[in-house]
C-alpha cells in the first residue's frame, strides 16, 4: 500500500513541477510568445515519461525543448490562430450574407471544419514532440492523423470534454496539474497510434528487402 502511494506521489509531483514549468515559461515568454514553445515542451517530456526515461530532468529537458521549438512553436500558433479568426469571422457573418434556409449548413460545415481545426492543432503539439521533421510535415502529419484513426480521435475528444468539466468543476486541481495531465493523457493516446506506423512501416521494408 505504502509503495503504491509513493508511487502515486511521485507522479503527481511530476505533473504540478511540469505544470509549474508551463507557466514560468509561457509567462516568460510573454504569454502569446511562450505558450507554443512551452505546450510543446510539456507534451515532449510527457512523451520522455511515457517512454520511461531514467535520466528525466524535468527543468533540463523542459527547457532543451522549449527552447528547440520556440520559432517554429510559435509559426504554427500565429498559423492556427489566423485559420481560427478567418473560421470566426465566417461564422458570424453567414446570418448577414446568406439566406435563412442555408444558414443550418453552412454553420454546420463552419463548425466541422472547426472541429477538424481543433483537433489538428491539438494533434501538432504530439507530433513535434514525437517527429523530426520540416516545417509544415508537422502540419500535414497532425491533420491527416485526424482522419487515420477515427476512434483516437473519439477518445481524444472525450478527454477534451472530461478536462473542460475538470477546469468547470475543480478549478484547483486543474491549476495544479491541468496542463501536464492533459499532455501526458493525449501524448499516450498518440503513441500508440505512433507505434503502430512505425511497426507498420518496419514491416514495409522488410517485406521490401526480402
Amino acid at each position: 500500500m505504502s509503495n503504491k502511494i509513493h508511487v502515486v506521489a511521485g507522479w503527481l509531483s511530476q505533473f504540478i513541477i511540469l505544470n509549474v514549468l508551463w507557466v514560468t515559461f509561457t509567462i516568460l515568454g510573454l504569454g502569446i510568445l511562450g505558450v507554443m514553445p512551452a505546450t510543446v515542451a510539456v507534451f515532449s517530456v510527457s512523451r520522455d515519461l511515457i517512454h520511461r526515461k531514467e535520466d528525466v530532468s524535468l527543468p533540463v529537458y523542459f527547457f532543451r525543448y522549449y527552447k528547440q521549438s520556440f520559432l517554429l512553436a510559435n509559426a504554427f500558433g500565429a498559423l492556427f490562430l489566423a485559420l481560427g479568426y478567418i473560421g470566426y469571422v465566417n461564422f458570424r457573418f453567414i446570418p448577414f450574407f446568406y439566406p435563412d434556409y442555408l444558414h443550418v449548413y453552412l454553420i454546420s460545415i463552419v463548425i466541422a471544419l472547426g472541429v477538424v481545426l481543433g483537433l489538428t492543432f491539438i494533434n501538432l503539439f504530439s507530433v513535434m514532440a514525437h517527429y523530426d521533421l520540416k516545417g509544415f510535415q508537422y502540419v500535414r502529419n497532425a491533420f491527416s492523423l485526424v482522419f487515420a484513426e477515427p476512434g483516437l480521435m473519439l477518445m481524444q475528444l472525450f478527454w477534451l470534454v472530461a478536462y473542460a468539466l475538470i477546469l468547470i468543476f475543480l478549478p484547483r486541481v486543474a491549476i495544479l496539474i491541468g496542463v501536464s495531465m492533459f499532455s501526458y493523457l493525449i501524448m499516450a493516446i498518440h503513441l500508440s497510434r505512433f507505434e503502430r506506423i512505425k511497426r507498420k512501416s518496419d514491416a514495409q521494408k522488410l517485406l521490401a528487402n526480402m
